[in-house]
């Protein structure tokens, strides 16, 4: 993965008398109690499917457990073509507030009425990184497949409806729990069969749109047992009513400030409403003098992406010479 200092090659060719700097905030759509990942009738027809897919398979599937005899590692990784420092961030965790508010499990508002995963969106340039398989969802711990489905339209966006069908895959692990993997892209579903056995890291899909989504994201949820009414959440915290202990190898904290992506642009890029393939206006070559479109003679856009940034967060900017030295 890249990091910032790699950015002198984008940066050394500028001469720009003054240079503007944006905070950009990523952009994607977001689920909600009125546009839930997964409506009441899709848990149920779930339910019934993986019940005949265990039958099938002749697999007596143990009484839940306690605590995750397999932790949970990340359910997302860059592909060989992201470069960026960032691509994720969670948009909604598990609801623990059985009124009608809601509460993640760290007490803050992080989630939405009745949601029973976590949500991890990407960004920046969601519909962008869905286009070119930028981010890959993978196994996060060891199992079989014991449901998966792939064919359906994948740049779903708020407003879009409930209850649509979603491509997806399901991992039933050693100690009977499951994990759902939601929303993904069209025809990227593994190959592997139900029944087939898959590795902790080993690639499930891509991160899409399918199904009742608000925008490109990962839906990931777990269940302790056989049906929702068994569903967990792999973080441990105050607010968690629903297990003591974390499911996760290494719990990630519940923000996690960072820098995503720095860029410079010839213009202003354009960030249209979701499902419209966004405008980066990218460029690692310039021509002396410069002159983007829009932009006065010598300067150029810097466009900075942040993660969980918070009102005391400071950025500084540096332009580096070919020797490395600030310019």
């Amino acid at each position: 993965m890249k990091k910032i200092c790699c950015l002198r090659v984008l940066l050394l060719l500028l001469f720009s008398p003054g240079m503007q700097a944006q905070l950009q905030p990523t952009s994607a759509g977001s689920n909600s109690e009125a546009l839930p990942c997964i409506s009441a009738d899709a848990y149920t027809a779930l339910t019934e499917r993986c019940t005949k897919n265990a039958a099938a398979l002749h697999w007596t599937s143990p009484q839940p457990v306690p605590l995750a005899v397999t932790p949970l590692h990340w359910p997302l990784r860059a592909a060989a073509n992201l470069t960026d420092c960032g691509f994720y961030y969670v948009s909604a965790y598990v609801d623990h507030d059985n009124t009608s508010a809601a509460k993640d499990y760290a007490c803050g508002t992080n989630t939405y009425n009745g949601h029973r995963g976590t949500d991890i969106a990407i960004g920046p340039y969601p519909i962008y990184k869905m286009d070119n398989d930028q981010v890959e969802i993978v196994a996060a711990a060891a199992g079989i497949i014991l449901d998966k489905h792939d064919g359906e339209y994948d740049k779903n966006c708020v407003g879009s409806g409930s209850n649509l069908p979603a491509n997806y895959v399901i991992i039933q692990h050693a100690d009977g729990s499951r994990a759902l993997y939601w929303h993904m892209k069209k025809n990227k579903v593994t190959t592997k069969a139900i029944g087939q056995p898959v590795a902790i890291g080993e690639y499930l899909g891509i991160v899409g749109s399918s199904g009742s989504s608000g925008g490109p994201h990962l839906h990931f949820e777990v269940w302790a047992g056989s049906s929702n009414t068994t569903a967990i959440d792999p973080y441990a915290g105050t607010c968690n009513l629903l297990n003591a202990n974390s499911w996760w190898a290494s719990q990630k904290p519940y923000t996690e400030p960072a820098v995503l992506k720095v860029s410079v642009n010839t213009t202003d890029l354009i960030l249209p409403a979701c499902p419209t393939l966004e405008t980066r206006n990218e460029s690692g070559t310039y021509v002396m003098p410069f002159q983007g479109p829009g932009l006065a003679a010598g300067y150029a856009k810097f466009y900075l992406f942040l993660r969980n940034e918070s009102g005391s967060t400071f950025a500084t900017l540096r332009i580096l010479a070919p020797d490395g030295s600030v310019y």
